[in-house]
């Protein structure tokens, strides 16, 4: 076994209003340990402790939210002070070459860029179990997962008591189907399905005709009649040259294609596009790697008429942190010479 400590403690002064001195701060403490137990068998496992103070601006938000971010449910022990118990670890088995299997608690993420409109890890660990299967040029993902969401009611005071914690079940199945053409392209398609573990007229628990490993699953939620939250896409990447990767995404969460063609900006065309490159040893220089990456997400994406059924879990977003209704530009420089790294990021 290997069991590493962690210290981490971060000054913020970012947010003082109206010339205050009051300063916030994130402290924690924690274990992190990998287990081989066997050429099949591994366990990992993660846990810290954590003390954080926020700013007014910040304090509204984590009151609110009742989540921190990459800290996960914040208990409040003051005006601004919080503690949160953050956990996270799996069982991985990988009984032949090829399928794994893993169990337990925590990230993903799925595609080639710095951000990944179909899942990442910016939210916080959640139940799940995935089961990996690859042959020839193919992967194919299962991910069973459970998460929470919250009904935050529409009237809410920033001066008001720290709101109750009722946080609903929910349920997330997700295919991916990655295969390569060649040694350059590869191509992957993707759909998930998100639904309440409970509704008005009964306890539905986890639906077992979810568990169909064949993709796609939009056929199973017409027969059953269901109002579940379904996205579907695709991802593509090519190397160009031997340092170069071009990639992309396509997310759709509604569409209609003579909308589109209207133009008139309806709110129902729900999507989400990215575009990136990634270049590794640019101009002959051996370490440095530059990244150009550009997201698009319609308003609304991810979304669903019930707030449970977003596309989210603790109130974060599953997918990019921003949500949806935004368009971004990341540019990220890295540079590796001996024993020194170094790093610049524009978004």
């Amino acid at each position: 076994p290997v069991i590493t400590s962690m210290v981490y403690v971060s000054n913020d002064n970012s947010g003082s209003e109206n010339g205050g001195d009051q300063v916030g701060y994130e402290g924690a403490l924690g274990l992190n340990t990998h287990w081989d137990i066997s050429p099949k068998l591994s366990v990992h496992a993660t846990y810290f402790y954590s003390r954080m103070n926020f700013n007014n601006f910040q304090d509204t938000l984590i009151r609110r939210e009742h989540t921190a971010l990459g800290f996960g449910l914040a208990e409040n022990i003051g005006k601004h002070d919080y503690y949160s118990h953050f956990l996270a670890g799996k069982v991985v088995f990988r009984p032949d070459k090829m399928f794994e299997f893993e169990f337990g608690q925590d990230k993903h993420f799925f595609g080639n860029g710095y951000r990944s409109l179909i899942l990442s890890d910016h939210s916080d660990p959640f139940p799940y179990l995935k089961i990996t299967t690859a042959f020839w040029k193919v992967k194919y993902v299962n991910l069973f997962a459970v998460q929470r969401a919250e009904q935050v009611p529409t009237i809410w005071s920033v001066d008001a008591d720290p709101l109750p914690v009722d946080f609903h079940l929910k349920y997330t199945s997700l295919h991916y189907l990655s295969m390569n053409f060649g040694r350059r392209f590869n191509l992957a398609l993707f759909e998930s399905v998100v639904w309440d573990g409970a509704n008005n007229e009964f306890d539905r628990g986890f639906e077992p005709r979810y568990l169909n490993p064949v993709i796609f699953y939009r056929p199973v939620e017409f027969a059953i009649g269901s109002p579940d939250n379904v996205q579907l896409g695709m991802e593509a990447s090519y190397l160009l040259g031997k340092h170069n990767r071009v990639y992309g995404q396509l997310m759709l969460d509604e569409f209609l294609l003579s909308e589109l063609r209207a133009g008139n900006g309806w709110w129902g065309n729900k999507y989400g596009l990215q575009l990136g490159i990634l270049s590794d040893d640019v101009a002959g220089i051996k370490g440095l790697r530059i990244r150009a990456e550009g997201n698009v997400v319609r308003p609304y994406t991810y979304t669903h008429g019930s707030s449970i059924q977003n596309y989210g879990h603790f109130n974060r977003a599953l997918a990019h942190p921003l949500g949806a209704n935004f368009k971004e530009a990341v540019l990220q420089v890295y540079f590796k010479k001996k024993r020194m790294m170094y790093s610049a990021q524009f978004i």
